[in-house]
């Protein structure tokens, strides 16, 4: 439980406490070793957690307490429970009285002299220990695995709705919930960047993108597939496609500044005449639950650091190139999404190589 770093966040901002919420804050604050969700929901948790310089406390619904205590039994918290017709308010003023309160809720900022915590506490969930990469790795191994396998069962008039829904349901089964999956085939890969499966029988191309999580953890990936021998033009996107992915991965590994790093991909975008399509050009944080696009914080210089993960994009139609990356120290990264399976190209950005997933022909 990341309790001390929380308690040096609040002494160094002037706060007395804190009350979590969040679902992501809360995914971070334990480590990632637990789900903090309600009923498996994407917004609610199942608690509230206050923390001053002196205990951790877990404020809960009455009917929930043995469950959840069962769920926190490894760890040092205290517990405060309520009724449901009463609610957490007078639990909440009561630990904090004469305190300098501040919550990660937006719901909590309506209580009297409660601030909303600033964005250097988003910043430092970004971070993973050495025990959550673990399970990042394996997370982005077991997802790409997946397409692979399924790759096998992938026949021509297929629909790609049931592509995703067989998909959905093999993830679920190797215990992933998916966050979104995507099937887009032949002609509408043309038109769309961003799309939904549909009823249309797939005929020779398809590109299957997903984001998948386990407690808090998330990866990305796109990977494309063609039934017969990939043609000329379609080969050159595809080698612009991964061009374009390896020399924003390099950038990540040199430069600290998400603003430089998204002003040398949009340069990069424009030198080849694809400006239009960098305005599809994101970035997402394994850390973030949700799809949240990290791309406005470059106006707050936000800064990369080791131990983060991000994943992004090369929004070319229809030549997607998607992965998740994971920096580490003395300016290297590792390529979660990315295993020994699908075929593979190797690009030269500088003095490095970095390998990228090929269209697999079936």
């Amino acid at each position: 439980m990341r309790t001390q770093i929380v308690r040096e966040y609040l002494n160094q901002k002037g706060y007395d406490a804190i009350l979590i919420g969040n679902i992501e804050s809360l995914f971070w604050l334990f480590e990632r070793a637990i789900d903090p969700r309600k009923y498996g929901s994407y917004f609610y948790s199942d608690f509230l957690v206050y923390i001053d310089n002196h205990r951790s406390v877990v404020i809960l619904p009455e009917r929930e307490k043995q469950l959840i205590s069962e769920k926190l039994e490894n760890y040092n918290v205290d517990y405060e429970t309520y009724s449901w017709f009463r609610g957490p308010i007078d639990i909440i003023n009561r630990l904090s009285k004469s305190k300098k309160l501040v919550t990660d809720c937006i719901l909590f900022t309506k209580l009297p002299n409660v601030e909303y915590v600033d964005s250097d506490f988003k910043f430092i969930q970004l971070q993973f220990s050495e025990k959550e990469i673990s399970r990042l790795r394996a997370i982005g191994t077991l997802s790409e695995n997946m397409l692979y396998e399924f790759s096998n069962e992938l026949e021509t008039g297929m629909t790609e709705i049931d592509i995703e829904k067989i998909l959905k349901a093999l993830f679920q089964e190797i215990g992933l919930e998916v966050l979104y999956l995507v099937v887009v085939s032949d002609e509408r890969l043309e038109k769309f960047y961003r799309a939904h499966s549909t009823g249309k029988k797939v005929k020779r191309h398809l590109v299957i993108s997903l984001r998948a999580h386990r407690r808090g953890i998330c990866v990305s990936l796109s990977r494309s597939f063609f039934f017969g021998k990939v043609p000329g033009n379609l080969s050159e996107l595809y080698d612009k496609s991964a061009a374009l992915f390896a020399r924003s991965a390099y950038d990540f590994m040199q430069i600290t500044k998400l603003s430089e790093i998204l002003k040398r991909a949009k340069g990069n975008y424009i030198s080849i005449g694809y400006e239009q399509e960098w305005n599809n050009f994101d970035v997402n944080s394994s850390a973030k639950f949700g799809i949240g696009n990290l791309s406005p914080l470059m106006e707050l210089s936000f800064e990369v650091m080791e131990n983060m993960a991000f994943s992004f994009s090369t929004p070319l139609k229809p030549a997607r190139s998607e992965d998740t990356i994971l920096l580490r120290g003395s300016s290297t990264a590792e390529l979660i999404t990315l295993g020994s399976n699908f075929p593979k190209i190797v690009v030269n950005v500088e003095n490095m190589k970095i390998v990228r997933p090929w269209i697999m022909e079936l």
